[in-house]
């Protein structure tokens, strides 16, 4: 079942602040152990294998590792993932969970041209 020893010492490598290429290093590790687990138990874990399953959103490209995160951000963790705590442009989006994603980039331009305006 759930062991937290691998993934403790891979976090120990990370930076505070946690990029794709990091989400998708967590993720291994936790798909990894998860793997051995299920196939010593003869059943897919998912959603049942650790603590941080409950947390779990799915439709998340590192949804195992996403939800650790924010696993141990509950419990007093000061590592934040890429783009948290961005203070906004004023052009936010809400994702489909309700929480508030904040733009980092400058929306594209429009190609139209404006009116002339009259002197």
């Amino acid at each position: 079942m759930w062991s937290e020893g691998n993934l403790k010492g891979l976090m120990s490598q990370l930076p505070k602040v946690i990029n794709d290429a990091n989400l998708s290093r967590i993720q291994e590790c936790i798909d990894y152990d998860k793997f051995i687990s299920s196939y010593d138990l003869g059943e897919d874990l998912c959603g049942t294998y650790a603590p941080f399953c409950e947390g779990c959103d799915k439709t998340r490209e590192f949804p195992c590792a996403y939800a650790y995160l924010k696993m141990i951000q509950k419990e007093g963790s000061d590592i934040r993932m890429e783009g948290e705590n961005v203070k906004p442009t004023g052009d936010a989006d809400f994702r489909g969970d309700g929480a508030r994603v904040t733009r980092t980039t400058k929306p594209r331009s429009s190609t139209a041209k404006k009116p002339a305006v009259k002197k």
